[in-house]
């Protein structure tokens, strides 16, 4: 029964987008709190991207996008990036071109630079979440297109680089992976000759701030050494970034350590595991 409520609450969402272009039956629409409907569905992860999406669609209405503002809607959509639901798609239409429609009106964006945004990216790196990650990535990118975005992106990038070391001191393999990889993303490994704008502000802090990951390298706790040693393998890749760190000698040490730390762990896992089982 819960599927086929919602199934009607979507259907009479879209309804309604293809009748509010007339300014009698918005403004009824605004009466009928009809846009704090959706702005409140901003709050239920399952229904936030339709919520959303649907935002989106009437934003250039003035009735509509005052209304918005009035309940605080870009605070719920900062949330409902930071939670990563514009990972999805609705309406055969990826999230991303969904927070992207929304990041062009220049208040609504401005409000969502404003919502803590710094904070909220450096919390879902620091997570170590390959999702996460993915959808801070598509956000930065968005939000390169405009001038105060570009801002973001320059006040951000060094908390956002020290909340992914973080992520590398995490005792989960995984976490550590996806931090690895988040750097070799922001840096652009593998995207071809011109970078993007994000890529090319992240890496100038990376090549300034790699002894951050280095100091992991000398740590008497194996999962930070772990954790340091593949961030530097995954940017190894880059020429540049691979005569900065050190000679090819060193990188070669560092891929036997990293073995040899990886089947220590594993090998202690198998350990613990035993002995639990034999408590």
């Amino acid at each position: 029964m819960k599927n086929r409520k919602h199934e009607t609450s979507s259907g009479a969402i879209l309804a309604m987008l293809s009748i509010l272009p007339h300014p009698f039956i918005r403004l009824s629409a605004i009466k009928e709190k009809v846009v704090e409907t959706l702005v409140n569905n901003l709050k239920n992860q399952k229904k936030c991207l339709l919520a959303a999406y649907a935002l989106s669609r009437i934003l250039d209405y003035e009735n509509t996008r005052t209304a918005m503002f009035e309940l605080s809607a870009p605070d719920y959509i900062v949330s409902v990036f930071k939670q990563g639901s514009f990972n999805g798609s609705v309406e055969n239409e990826p999230g991303k071109e969904v927070l992207g429609r929304l990041m062009r009106n220049d208040g609504l964006r401005a409000a969502v630079l404003q919502a803590h945004t710094t904070a909220a990216l450096c919390t879902m790196f620091k997570k170590g979440e390959a999702a996460l990650n993915h959808a801070a990535f598509d956000f930065l990118d968005i939000m390169s297109d405009y001038p105060d975005g570009q801002e973001l992106v320059k006040e951000s990038k060094i908390p956002i680089f020290r909340a992914i070391v973080a992520a590398l001191n995490h005792q989960k393999w995984d976490s550590q992976q996806n931090a690895a990889m988040a750097l070799r993303t922001l840096f652009g490994i593998h995207h071809g000759s011109e970078r993007t704008f994000v890529m090319q502000e992240f890496q100038s802090v990376i090549l300034d701030e790699y002894p951050q990951i280095l100091k992991l390298l000398v740590n008497d706790r194996s999962y930070r050494v772990v954790g340091g040693a593949a961030a530097l393998l995954a940017l190894s890749e880059d020429g540049m970034l691979h005569r900065t760190i050190g000679a090819s000698y060193m990188l070669m040490f560092l891929e036997e350590l990293y073995g040899l730390v990886c089947e220590s762990t594993r090998i202690l896992n198998l350990s613990e595991a035993g002995i639990s089982q034999r408590a």
